[in-house]
């Protein structure tokens, strides 16, 4: 039986006032322990996600499956049902045999069944994801026997990962801007990736390079082609067992023995912890400041330390990468968004898609910020206080997007009633940050300190003195 077997046979007798996606939402409370800082993230979905899981057209995935099985609670869910009436008792009864489940009818038997029934069906979501990421069903007699069930050690680590990922992409975590429009794409939250390697002619899903290799991956791409978010949507769906950790690389010390350090302090589990195959997701590989062979050093001492049971993907800006790193890294480039993407993408946003530049939204960053800057655009349409304000310029590369975008966030000031903001914000925006970024780059550093900040900006304003004379007219004074 499925969840959404499940979900539908009991629906008739307990669904009460509730929608199916609510309902779906009360079940999965119902079979989960409550806890004070965590909450299932299949709960964040929106309705109408929820109803393709009811009706079937949607599944639950490997880390929302995981999460509640880490957190099972069949005694609440009993609970749940045994507070129904006689009546409904009987008629769920009634459901289980039809079902093949035997019961003696009474509301403790039946609402063990329900519970058992239920927890079973997250157990087989989660074996049967961990099983499919060896391969399709065509290709299943390779695998001698499916995968051991996961034990409470892997399942514990798997959800201390899961949740890390969730805490940085909450509304307040590091990654809460890479939440792209969810309503376009519910189950990621972020565009597909595709790659090539060296000798491939045509693109590939990145998920299915990692599960048809076996090597380690060095995944290059230009800024803004999806690097990190890649990593997230590997992060969400790594199978194969693996437990997924993600570490930004700007944050690396040398000589520190950082990953030893970081995974603990991060994850709350140990780098060398067994009985699992570990799957480093390391963001940023051009970003290290620093002599990067430290690294390397500290990578082949953890693949010693775990008996060969790690892998790795590690993201960089550049193919040069690969002169640094030992021969099992495999090359795979991240290719650009498919035509075909951009546009469907646009047209779910409302977004005209025969005057968009289209060859220059075929990076993610690209076609996001172009996508909000529309949106807001025609939402401020109707707001006198904007009009003949502000001097878009058209979007025929890629410093055009980036600049439209930027005079939108200054624009949100005017319609935020927050006029004492504008210069500051024009003057972040336009002069001390892109001055900031050059000289990041140019220096080759990604990490700066609080002292050295301020520093950076007076630089950078000390090379403007008119700020105001950079503002559109109506913005001064």
């Amino acid at each position: 039986m499925t969840f959404s077997d499940f979900v539908q046979m009991l629906y008739p007798f307990c669904g009460e006032a509730n929608s199916p996606s609510d309902f779906v939402t009360v079940l999965i409370t119902n079979i989960t322990e409550e806890t004070e800082d965590e909450h299932c993230p299949l709960l964040d979905f929106k309705p109408e996600y929820l109803k393709r899981i009811y009706n079937g057209k949607k599944t639950i995935s490997l880390q929302n499956a995981t999460f509640v099985l880490s957190h099972l609670d069949k005694g609440k869910f009993s609970d749940y049902i045994r507070a129904f009436s006689i009546d409904t008792i009987e008629c769920i009864a009634d459901a289980l045999r039809v079902s093949g489940i035997a019961t003696d009818g009474t509301d403790m038997d039946v609402a063990e069944k329900c519970a058992d029934l239920l927890a079973k069906i997250f157990s087989e979501i989660a074996s049967r994801q961990l099983f499919d990421a060896h391969g399709t069903e065509n290709d299943r007699e390779n695998i001698p026997t499916p995968p051991a069930a996961v034990s409470p050690t892997v399942l514990d680590m798997l959800r201390r990962s899961m949740a890390h990922r969730e805490k940085m992409l909450g509304d307040n975590g590091r990654f809460a801007y890479l939440r792209i429009d969810e309503t376009l794409f519910p189950t990621a939250r972020y565009f597909p990736s595709f790659v090539k390697g060296g000798a491939e002619n045509k693109p590939r899903k990145l998920i299915d390079a990692l599960r048809g290799d076996s090597g380690d991956i060095l995944l290059v791409g230009e800024g803004g082609a999806g690097k990190t978010t890649s990593l997230l949507h590997v992060w969400a769906e790594p199978g194969d067992n693996a437990v997924p950790v993600y570490v930004p690389l700007n944050d690396y010390v040398p000589g520190s023995e950082f990953l030893r350090h970081y995974i603990p302090t991060n994850y709350g589990f140990a780098a060398d912890a067994p009985d699992c195959d570990l799957l480093l997701l390391l963001d940023g590989y051009n970003e290290i400041s620093g002599d990067p062979f430290p690294l390397i050093g500290e990578l082949n001492e953890l693949r010693l330390a775990r008996h060969g049971r790690l892998r790795v993907i590690l993201t960089s800006r550049h193919e040069y990468a690969m002169l640094n790193l030992p021969p099992d890294f495999d090359l795979y480039q991240l290719q650009p968004l498919e035509e075909s993407v951009v546009t469907e993408y646009l047209k779910e946003a409302g977004i005209p898609t025969e005057t968009a530049p289209l060859d220059v939204l075929k990076t993610p960053m690209m076609l996001s910020l172009y996508a909000q800057t529309c949106i807001f655009q025609k939402q401020a349409e109707t707001h006198r206080d904007l009009l003949g304000v502000f001097e878009f310029r058209g979007t025929a590369a890629r410093g055009d997007v980036v600049f439209n975008y930027l005079l939108c966030q200054t624009a949100k000031l005017i319609l935020d009633r927050k006029p004492d903001e504008l210069l500051i914000t024009w003057v972040s925006l336009f002069h001390a940050a892109p001055y900031v970024a050059y000289k990041m780059e140019r220096d080759g550093i990604f990490h700066i300190s609080s002292e050295e900040l301020p520093i950076l900006i007076g630089e950078a304003l000390s090379r403007q003195k008119d700020w105001t004379e950079t503002m559109p007219a109506a913005l001064r004074g």
